[in-house]
């Protein structure tokens, strides 16, 4: 580089991440300004199919959660301490931690762990099972205000046998991490 030009600045734009689904880099790049949050939700779309966009409607419910452990990316172990964040749920609503395999060999199943309890501060702690090693696992929470979708996530033989699919009046309400196991 010349000591007389100036240095090119480096884009780290959330529009312009490579990894961004070519259907939507057309939108992400239009006016080079898209919001973070707009764009995590049409990649969660993308990711999750389109059967349960219903579920990931914005707007829908008020509780909001974060995972603060493991990060994203990370390589866990099979038994690990997630933690986060969670509030704003309602009376009759119910928070599961979720751990979705995204290996297509045991057919992407979600397996939904424990009900969430937050203390005062809104901290929760929960023990996630990864249960088979070398393949990546989405992890989220999930919300409920139907008893039967409450029922079905908090079920024994979900957690063992796992889900094809959310239970209708679920909605996620974090973000998406993936986790690989060790």
């Amino acid at each position: 580089m010349d000591a007389g030009q100036p240095a090119k600045r480096a884009h780290s734009s959330t529009a312009r991440r490579k990894s961004v689904l070519s259907s939507f880099r057309r939108i992400a790049c239009k006016n080079n300004a898209f919001p973070r949050a707009k764009l995590a939700r049409y990649l969660r779309y993308a990711v999750l199919g389109t059967h349960q966009q219903q579920a990931l409607r914005p707007g829908v419910g008020a509780a909001k959660a974060d995972i603060t452990a493991p990060q994203d990316g990370d390589i866990v172990n099979r038994s690990v301490l997630v933690t986060g964040r969670l509030f704003g749920l309602t009376s009759g609503e119910q928070a599961f931690l979720v751990i979705q395999s995204a290996a297509p060999e045991f057919g992407k199943r979600i397996y939904p762990q424990t009900p969430l309890s937050a203390g005062e501060n809104g901290l929760w702690s929960a023990q996630g099972i990864y249960a088979t090693p070398n393949y990546p696992y989405r992890t989220y929470i999930v919300a409920t205000d139907d008893p039967e979708s409450a029922q079905l996530l908090a079920s024994k033989v979900s957690r063992a046998h796992g889900l094809t699919q959310l239970p209708q009046g679920t909605r996620i309400i974090s973000l998406i991490i993936t986790v690989h196991r060790r």
